[in-house]
């Protein structure tokens, strides 16, 4: 009895190792995926306040196509996304770390 718990034991232990493996290291996005992840994120954004700086974007964000985004070249790791409102004229910028968290969201500033 002690041999088949020991058994059973070892290969539940083996079966959630491997599994946590597998899943523990899913890579760095690309400048693609940063996109995708900052026209979802606008879009959201324009239906309730998440808690970034930016808080509730009005209804005409909604709009946005993934022509509208422009990812800014970055040296820090993370990739950096500016979305344009053409009907508002004007831009956030939505920070992506290298995993695909959203980082911040803030107006662009004027220059």
């Amino acid at each position: 009895m002690k041999k088949y718990l020991s058994l059973v034991l070892f290969i539940v232990i083996s079966c959630n190792s491997q599994w946590l493996a597998a899943h523990a290291d899913h890579g760095f996005i690309n400048a693609g995926q940063a996109k995708s992840i900052a026209l979802s994120m606008t879009k959201k954004l324009s239906i309730k306040d998440l808690g970034y700086s930016v808080g509730k974007l009005d209804s005409s964000w909604k709009k946005i196509k993934s022509s509208d985004l422009t990812v800014l070249p970055s040296d820090s790791g993370k990739h950096q996304v500016r979305v344009n409102n053409a009907e508002t004229q004007q831009a956030i910028i939505v920070s992506i770390s290298a995993n695909g968290d959203v980082l911040s969201v803030k107006p662009q500033q004027e220059k």
